[in-house]
């Protein structure tokens, strides 16, 4: 019988018909600078002019969209290019799959429910929490 790996599909930015390396880089050296990581929108993220001096505007939205989003990331500094290019290729790869997200959700409410449990039935006892 033979077998087929399922690959879902994943959700990407547009990608330019050319993309300009040095705005790229720019973007992930510093694109965990203008990441947007305030929920409560509060404090705006900072510009960074490094990232605006001759940018490509396509290649710019682009690489924003992997890099200036709710998550950030500073890799570049790593010595090791192997473990760079994983990082890379983690970030620019899109969404995660449903399938990942909804075990996450999974797990993350059965160690929520497990807390609650904890809480209920050693009341008093110090313990570390999911909150940090």
């Amino acid at each position: 019988m033979a077998t087929t790996t399922f690959t879902p599909p994943t959700v990407t930015p547009e990608q330019p018909a050319a993309l300009d390396e040095k705005t790229l880089n720019a973007y992930r050296r510093l694109g965990f600078l203008v990441a947007d990581l305030d929920p409560m929108d509060r404090i705006p993220p900072e510009r960074q002019p490094d990232l605006a001096e001759d940018a490509d505007p396509a290649t710019a939205e682009y690489a924003c969209g992997f890099y200036c989003g709710t998550i950030g990331v500073e890799f570049m500094h790593i010595p090791d290019p192997a473990r760079r290019r994983w990082i890379k290729a983690q970030m620019e790869t899109g969404e995660r799959p449903a399938l990942d997200r909804d075990r996450i959700l999974d797990l993350l409410t059965r160690a929520a429910t497990f807390e609650q449990f904890l809480q209920s039935r050693y009341l008093g006892t110090k313990r570390f929490s999911l909150e940090g």
